[in-house]
C-alpha cells in the first residue's frame, strides 16, 4: 500500500467529515480520525455533487486500501492497519443504514443513495472481500459483527427482483455483487446454490440484450463497454469453468476484448465517443496477473502500456452488429495513427446525435474529437420538447454534448432532431475497407429526421490525408439548411489567416486544459490542492506536440454539379442565444473551450454534396497549399471531389449503388467494393420513407409498401407505425391485424398495444377476456406496465365490489414491481377509501420516480390540516409542490404559489411565490399570468411591459378580468 493512495482516500473523507480530517502522517491520521472521533456525512455536504456523494456510499474511495495486499514503505502503517481503518468507517456506514426491507432508498435516514441500486451491488462485492481478508482478525469483533450483518443484508436486498434493476448496466453491477457475495461468503446464504443460478442467470440475461452478437456493448459509449468488461474483470477469478453457465460468462469476457482494444487510440487513451471520458487503458489493468494472461496480446499490450502483448500494425476493426469501425496504426516511437466511426444508433441510452461522427488521431495527438460526457445534470421535464427530442438532462452543457453541432457531422436546420422519432438502424455502414496500399475506405449510409438521406464516404490515408465527403437529400421534397461540423481537441488553434473555404490548424504549445478535477486522469500521487496543473500535466502525459501541421479546404454543390457558395466559420467557447458552439468536456464535470468549424449553405437547399479536404505536413512549421476544393458530378452517377494540394491524391471519382461502390483515388485503378447495409438500417430507410411518402400524400398502396418493406425481417415498431397509419385513415380493421402482428412477431413485450386496442371502447374487436389472458401473460413476463393496465381493464367492467378487489391487486402488484403509473393508482385508491397513512407512503415512492402526479398529491395532503391533521406540515407541502411545479404542472405552480404567498404561514417567501407563477404561467396558467402581474404591478420599479405581456396571456387564456386590469394599467401609462 502505497502512501499516496491512503493520502488519496483521507483527501476525499475530509471532504465529508466534521470536524475535517487533515492529512498529518500515516500514524496520526490512523490513530487519531475514527467515526467516533469524526462524524462522517454520507448523504454528501452541499458543496458535493451526486456524483461524488454515490461514490461515497459505493466506498469507491475506499478501494484502493482494500486492493492492495503489500506495502513496500517501511515508514508507512502496516497494511492491517489501513484496513482496519477502512473498516470502521466501513462499519459507521453498516450500522446507521441496516436494510429493513421497506425503506429502499433511505430517506428517512438522510440518505437517499444508501440502498440505490448500483451502489448496492458494488458494496458487496466489496464486503466479501473485507470481510475475506480478515484471517487475523484485525478487525474487531463488534466492527465484523456488523458487517457480517450489512453482508446479510445486502444478500436479502440483491436477491429481491423488485430491486433488479434488470434493462441496465446497473443490474449487472448488482447480479455481479451478489455472485462475488457468496463466492466469498458462502456461510451467510441458505441457499447458496439458488443464489448463484440467480446471480449468474441476471447477468447473462442482460448481457444477452446489452451486447451485439460480435462483442459490443450497445450503449454507443467505449466508457460503457470498458465498464463491463471492468466488471466481468473483477468477478472472472471467482468463475468456475466447469460450470457451462459461468464458462458462458468468462466467453463473454473474452468475446468484448476485440472491441475494446479497437476502441482506444495508440496512445492508450479511450476514443471518447457518446457519454466517454479520456480513459487510460492502464485503468482496465487487473489487479491478477492470471487474469491478464486471460487479455488478447493486443488488449494486453494498450494496458501494460507495451511491456506485454502486440503492437498494432495497420489494424482495421469493424463491428457489424455495434455499428463501430476503427482504424489504427502504430509504429512506435509516437508514430501512429488512428481513425474511428459511429454509425450506431440501437436505442436513446446513452444515445448522443454522433450519426456518422469521426475522430481522428496522428502522432498521439487527438485531432478530430468528440465533446465527451459533460454530466448527467439537470432532469428535463416530461412534457418538454427537450424530453421529447431525446434530452434527459437540461443542463445547457449537456444539451450541448449531446446535440449534433457539436459532433463531427452535419446538422439539419440549425437544430437536433428528435431521436425519438429517429428509427433505430443498428449499422450505418456499407462499406469498411482497407485497400493493399493502406488506404481506409469508410462509406456510411442513413436517413435521418427530418427525412433526409445522409450518405457519408470518407478516403483516409493514414498520416497524409482524411477526405470526407457527405451527401445529403430530402425524401420529402422539402428544403433545409446544412452545416457540416468539425470539432478540434483544444490543442488545435484555428489560424488568423483562415480565410474562404479553409482553415489551417497549428499546435498550440502552451494549452492548458481541465476546469475542475478530474478523477480519472488525475494519479493518487497528484496533490490535491493544485489540481489544475497536476490535471494538465497529466493530460500533457497523453497528448504531446505531433510536430505536425494541418489545413482543411471545403467545397458545395448540387448533384447535377452546379456550385453552391458556402460560408466556413469558426467558433471557439462562443455563446449565440441559448445555442454553444466551441467546446470540449474532456473528463467529467469539466467544460471548457476548444475550436470548432461550421461549414454551411449560403441558402436552403433540397440536395446536396459537401466535401472536407484535410491534409498533414509533417513539418509543422511549413505552409501546406491546399486549397480550391471542387466537387462535381458527372454521367452515369459518376462524381469527383478535387483539389490543389501538396499531397499525391488530387482527386477522389466514386459511384454508388445499392450493391457497389466504385471509386477511383488520385491516378491508382479503380476500386469495386461490395455495398451492403445491415438488414435493421434497411428497414429504417424504408420506415422514413413511408413517412415522407405519408408527408407528400402519397397513396395508401405506396405507404402499405414502404411499411412491409420496414416490416421485413418482423420490425414490430415498423409494423405499429403502419398500425398507427391505419388508425388515421380509419382502416380499423387493418390497424387491429397489424398490432396483432406486432404481438405475435414481437412476444411479450408487443402485448400490450394489441391488449390495449381490445379494450379501447371503440374497437369493433373489443374483447375484455381476451385482453384479461394477454395481460396475465404480459405480467408473467416482466413486462410492469401490464399490472396497470390490467387494473384498468378491470376498473372498466361493471362497478361491483370482485372487479374493484382485482384491480387493487393488480395495481398492487404493479407498484411492488416499482411501476410508477400503478403505484400513484394504487395511493389514489387507498386515498379514495379513507387510508391516508398507506396512500401517502406510495405516493411517496412515485415522488422518488418522478411522478408529478404523485409530488403535486403529496403537497394536498401535507397542506391540508383536516385529512390528516398529524401529517400536516405546510413546509414539506410546498417542497412537494415546488418539484410538481419544475416538472411541468402548472397547477402545482399555481397551488405552491398561493401557499409562499400566504402570509399566515410562517413560510412565506414572496420571491419563492413569484417565481412558481412565472412557472405556471409559462406552462398556460392565466389565473397564475393574472396574479404575478398584480404582485409586480405592487413594485417599486416594475417592468411596464412585462406586466402587459402577462395580463395579454391572462387574457388569451380565458380570464375576462384580466382585461379590466390592462385597461387600468394602460390609462395609468
Amino acid at each position: 500500500m502505497e502512501k499516496c493512495q491512503l493520502k488519496t482516500v483521507i483527501s476525499e473523507l475530509a471532504k465529508y467529515t466534521n470536524p475535517k480530517i487533515s492529512w498529518e502522517s500515516p500514524a496520526d491520521t490512523l490513530s487519531k480520525f475514527t467515526p467516533k472521533t469524526h462524524s462522517l456525512d454520507w448523504s454528501g455536504n452541499e458543496t458535493s455533487n451526486r456524483s461524488s456523494h454515490y461514490k461515497l456510499n459505493t466506498w469507491l474511495d475506499f478501494t484502493p486500501i482494500l486492493l492492495n495486499a503489500n506495502s513496500n514503505d517501511e515508514s508507512e502503517a502496516s497494511v492491517q492497519d489501513q484496513r482496519k481503518f477502512v473498516a470502521n468507517w466501513v462499519a459507521d456506514w453498516a450500522e446507521k443504514f441496516p436494510y429493513d426491507g421497506v425503506d429502499l432508498s433511505g430517506t428517512t435516514r438522510g440518505n437517499d443513495l444508501a440502498w440505490y441500486d448500483m451502489a448496492a451491488g458494488i458494496r458487496a462485492a466489496i464486503l466479501g472481500h473485507l470481510l475475506t481478508i480478515n484471517p487475523d482478525g484485525v478487525m474487531g469483533d463488534e466492527t465484523q459483527k456488523l458487517l457480517k450483518q450489512s453482508a446479510r443484508d445486502h444478500l436479502i436486498f440483491l436477491r429481491d427482483p423488485s430491486h433488479w434493476a434488470s434493462h441496465s448496466n446497473h443490474g449487472m453491477y448488482q447480479s455481479m455483487g451478489l455472485l462475488a457475495l457468496i463466492r466469498q461468503l458462502p456461510e451467510i446464504s441458505d441457499k447458496v446454490e439458488e443464489d448463484r443460478c440467480l446471480a449468474v442467470s441476471r447477468i447473462r440475461n442482460y448481457l444477452s440484450t446489452a451486447l451485439s452478437d460480435d462483442g459490443v456493448h450497445l450503449e454507443h459509449s467505449p466508457i460503457y463497454h470498458s465498464l463491463v468488461l471492468r466488471a466481468l474483470k473483477s468477478i472472472v477469478v471467482l468463475l468456475d469453468s466447469e460450470r457451462e453457465d459461468e464458462k458462458a460468462l468468462m466467453d463473454t469476457f473474452s468475446r468484448l476484448q476485440p472491441a475494446q482494444a479497437a476502441m482506444f487510440m495508440p496512445n492508450g487513451v479511450l476514443a471518447p465517443f457518446g457519454d466517454s471520458y479520456l480513459m487510460e487503458a492502464s485503468r482496465l489493468r487487473p489487479e491478477d496477473d492470471s487474469v491478464l494472461e486471460q487479455y488478447s496480446p493486443k488488449l494486453q499490450f494498450l494496458v501494460t502500456n507495451g511491456q506485454k502483448g502486440e503492437r498494432f500494425t495497420s489494424d482495421l476493426y469493424y463491428s457489424r452488429g455495434g455499428g463501430f469501425a476503427s482504424f489504427k496504426s502504430d509504429e512506435g516511437g509516437g508514430r501512429n495513427s488512428f481513425l474511428a466511426a459511429s454509425g450506431w444508433f440501437h436505442s436513446l441510452v446513452h444515445k448522443q446525435l454522433d450519426d456518422l461522427s469521426l475522430i481522428w488521431a496522428e502522432n498521439d495527438m487527438l485531432i478530430l474529437a468528440d465533446p465527451g460526457r459533460y454530466a448527467y445534470e439537470g432532469q428535463t421535464p416530461n412534457e418538454s420538447d427537450l424530453r421529447a427530442r431525446g434530452f434527459y438532462y437540461d443542463h445547457p452543457n449537456r444539451i450541448y454534448v449531446e446535440s449534433a453541432h457539436a459532433h463531427n457531422t452535419v446538422e439539419i436546420d440549425n437544430r437536433t432532431e428528435s431521436r425519438r422519432e429517429s428509427p433505430a438502424y443498428q449499422s450505418a455502414f456499407a462499406v469498411v475497407e482497407k485497400t493493399a496500399h493502406d488506404i481506409v475506405i469508410l462509406d456510411m449510409d442513413i436517413i435521418r429526421e427530418p427525412l433526409v438521406h445522409h450518405q457519408r464516404l470518407c478516403v483516409y490515408i493514414p498520416g497524409e490525408k482524411l477526405v470526407v465527403i457527405d451527401e445529403l437529400e430530402s425524401i420529402d421534397e422539402t428544403t433545409h439548411d446544412f452545416t457540416q461540423w468539425w470539432q478540434f481537441f483544444p490543442a488545435w488553434e484555428v489560424s488568423d489567416d483562415t480565410d474562404g473555404a479553409q482553415v489551417s490548424l497549428a499546435y498550440n504549445a502552451n494549452w492548458r486544459s481541465g476546469r475542475g478535477e478530474s478523477e480519472d486522469l488525475a494519479s493518487p500521487d497528484i496533490d490535491l490542492a493544485n489540481i489544475d496543473d497536476a490535471q494538465n500535466e497529466a493530460y500533457r502525459a497523453l497528448f504531446s506536440d505531433p510536430e505536425i501541421s494541418l489545413k482543411g479546404a471545403f467545397g458545395c454543390a448540387l448533384s447535377d454539379g452546379t456550385s453552391l457558395p458556402i460560408a466556413v466559420k469558426s467558433y471557439y467557447g462562443d455563446e449565440q442565444g441559448d445555442k454553444l458552439m466551441g467546446w470540449t468536456s474532456l473528463s467529467p464535470g469539466t467544460f471548457e473551450p476548444a475550436s470548432s468549424v461550421g461549414v454551411s449553405l449560403e441558402e436552403p437547399a433540397k440536395e446536396m454534396i459537401m466535401s472536407a479536404v484535410y491534409e498533414i505536413h509533417k513539418d509543422k512549421d511549413s505552409v501546406i497549399g491546399l486549397n480550391n476544393v471542387q466537387v462535381k458530378a458527372g454521367r452515369r452517377n459518376l462524381k469527383s471531389v478535387t483539389w490543389d494540394g501538396a499531397g499525391e491524391v488530387r482527386g477522389i471519382r466514386y459511384r454508388r449503388n445499392d450493391d457497389s461502390l466504385e471509386i477511383y483515388i488520385g491516378t491508382r485503378p479503380k476500386i469495386t467494393l461490395k455495398r451492403g447495409l445491415h438488414s435493421r438500417n434497411e428497414e429504417a430507410q424504408s420506415l422514413m420513407k413511408a413517412r415522407a411518402a405519408i408527408a407528400r400524400g402519397a397513396p395508401a398502396r405506396e405507404v402499405y409498401d414502404y411499411f412491409d418493406k420496414a416490416a421485413r425481417t418482423s420490425w414490430p415498431n415498423a409494423i405499429k407505425e403502419a398500425a398507427k397509419y391505419a388508425e388515421t385513415t380509419g382502416d380499423e380493421d387493418r390497424k387491429l391485424d397489424l398490432l396483432e402482428k406486432a404481438y405475435r412477431v414481437g412476444g411479450s413485450g408487443e402485448i400490450l398495444p394489441y391488449a390495449r386496442s381490445l379494450i379501447d371502447a371503440e374497437s369493433s374487436r373489443r374483447d375484455f377476456a381476451k385482453a384479461e389472458a394477454l395481460l396475465i401473460e404480459a405480467m408473467q413476463n416482466n413486462v410492469r406496465a401490464a399490472h396497470y393496465h390490467l387494473g384498468e381493464l378491470y376498473e372498466n367492467l361493471d362497478f361491483d365490489a370482485a372487479s374493484q378487489v382485482k384491480a387493487k391487486e393488480a395495481y398492487l402488484s404493479g407498484a411492488q414491481q416499482n411501476h410508477s403509473g400503478s403505484i400513484v393508482r394504487l395511493a389514489e385508491i387507498l386515498e379514495e377509501s379513507g387510508d391516508f397513512s398507506e396512500a401517502l407512503e406510495w405516493f411517496e415512492k412515485a415522488a422518488k420516480n418522478q411522478s408529478r402526479k404523485a409530488q403535486f398529491k403529496l403537497a394536498q395532503l401535507y397542506a391540508d390540516k383536516e385529512i390528516m391533521p398529524e401529517k400536516f406540515n405546510p413546509k414539506v407541502a410546498l417542497q412537494y409542490y415546488v418539484m410538481a411545479a419544475e416538472g411541468g404542472s402548472k397547477l402545482a405552480g399555481y397551488h405552491g404559489a398561493k401557499l409562499a404567498l400566504n402570509k399566515k404561514q410562517d413560510i412565506y417567501d414572496l420571491n419563492l411565490g413569484k417565481r412558481l407563477l412565472k412557472i405556471a404561467s409559462d406552462l398556460g396558467s392565466g389565473v397564475a399570468a393574472y396574479d404575478l402581474a398584480r404582485l409586480l404591478r405592487d413594485e417599486k420599479n416594475f417592468d411596464l411591459d412585462q406586466i402587459k405581456r402577462l395580463l395579454l396571456n391572462a387574457k388569451a387564456a380565458g380570464l375576462t378580468k384580466a382585461q379590466a386590469l390592462l385597461d387600468e394599467i394602460v390609462d395609468a401609462d
